[in-house]
């Protein structure tokens, strides 16, 4: 889980990762329900703010594979420069299923440097 906009640290962005298998409906199951668990937790002051209301949110994310992928990416260093592309296949042989993602990762392009420094793009999972 990737969690951003910390304010008095407080947590109000969440990006969620889940196994390739979760069907749509069951992943807006687990965000609402998560999204309702971590309202509950709330203070007063923030639910009440509108500037907090406004950045809080719950997210699905990408799959655990492609999660995985992006923090070994980072863990060993592996930053790709202007026009090169790294390709990578990870295999999740965890809590009795195999999931397993491919696809690649490079450096952003200029119209997406705004918002990312790096794309990864999701070719085929099961």
């Amino acid at each position: 889980m990737y969690i951003n906009n910390i304010r008095n640290g407080i947590y109000l962005d969440y990006l969620l990762s889940f196994p390739i298998t979760y069907e749509k409906e069951l992943k807006e199951k687990i965000l609402e329900s998560f999204r309702k668990g971590i309202k509950k937790s709330l203070p007063v002051s923030v639910l009440k703010s509108k500037e907090c209301m406004d950045i809080f949110s719950v997210q699905a994310g990408v799959s655990e594979p492609v999660a995985y992928s992006i923090t070994a990416f980072s863990e060993f260093g592996l930053k790709p420069v202007e026009n090169e592309e790294f390709l990578y296949g990870v295999f999740d042989f965890g809590g009795g299923t195999t999931d397993f993602s491919f696809g690649t990762y490079r450096k952003a392009g200029q119209n997406e440097r705004k918002k990312y420094d790096y794309v990864i793009t999701h070719l085929a999972s099961g």
